[in-house]
């Protein structure tokens, strides 16, 4: 009976360890999910002609080989810039703040 019930012990245990490790693992997926999706959507598109002179020019002297293709801002005025690789037909996107500072590449 003492064998029995230390298996017993043991099964629920591991039963419950499993199915808090299966919960954690549905939990981490929906945030990252979720916030994957708002980073993506706190962008709008602008025009290129809105984007600020200075920040023109200075991706111009950063990718000189690199054509600025799209335009994205964010509420706080930074800018998701998408550039076109004319050379190998790629694309690449650099993201600045309103002063024109490099945020990722």
């Amino acid at each position: 009976m003492k064998k029995f019930t230390i298996t017993a012990f043991i099964a629920i245990a591991f039963l419950s360890f499993t199915e808090l490790k299966a919960q954690e693992s549905k939990l981490t997926k929906a945030v990252a999910s979720k916030s994957n999706s708002l980073a993506q959507n706190n962008y709008k598109q602008i025009s290129k002609s809105d984007l600020p002179e200075f920040i023109q020019e200075k991706v111009e002297k950063n990718y000189q080989e690199a054509k600025i293709e799209e335009v994205y801002q964010d509420y706080q005025k930074n800018y998701k810039i998408v550039l076109k690789l004319e050379d190998v037909n790629a694309s690449n996107t650099v993201y600045l703040s309103q002063k024109g500072e490099i945020l990722r590449k």
